[in-house]
C-alpha cells in the first residue's frame, strides 16, 4: 500500500468481463489495462487443453470450439481495442506478465 492507500496489483479478468455494461472504461479510468492479443488458431490449441475445466465450451468437439473461439473473438474484440495497452501474442514463446507491465 503506498502513502494514497493503493495497492500495486495485476488484476486478470475473465474473457468476457470488459464486455459487459461500462466495464472496460471504469478498468481505464481506475489503473492501466493490457490487452494480450492471441491468434485465434493459438486459443483453440490452449483451450482444447483445458475445454473438460471451463462450464461453456466442455462438450465442444473441436470444430464447434473454433466456432465459439471464432464468434467471441468477433464479440469482444470491440472492448479489447479499447485497452491502454495491447501485446500481440503469436504463442511462441512463454508470456512474463513483468515484461508486459515494463511496456504498459
Amino acid at each position: 500500500i503506498d502513502g494514497d492507500g493503493w495497492v500495486d496489483l495485476v488484476v486478470s479478468t475473465g474473457g468476457g468481463t470488459p464486455c459487459f455494461g461500462a466495464k472496460m472504461e471504469w478498468m481505464n479510468a481506475n489503473g492501466t489495462t493490457l490487452w494480450i492479443d492471441t491468434p485465434n488458431d493459438v486459443l483453440l490449441e490452449r483451450l482444447k487443453r483445458g475445454r473438460d475445466h471451463r462450464p461453456l465450451i466442455r462438450g465442444l468437439d473441436d470444430a464447434a470450439l473454433q466456432t465459439y473461439i471464432d464468434s467471441a473473438m468477433e464479440r469482444r474484440r470491440p472492448y479489447y481495442a479499447k485497452s491502454q495497452v495491447r501485446w500481440e501474442d503469436d504463442g511462441t514463446e512463454r508470456l512474463d506478465i513483468l515484461k508486459l507491465l515494463e511496456h504498459a
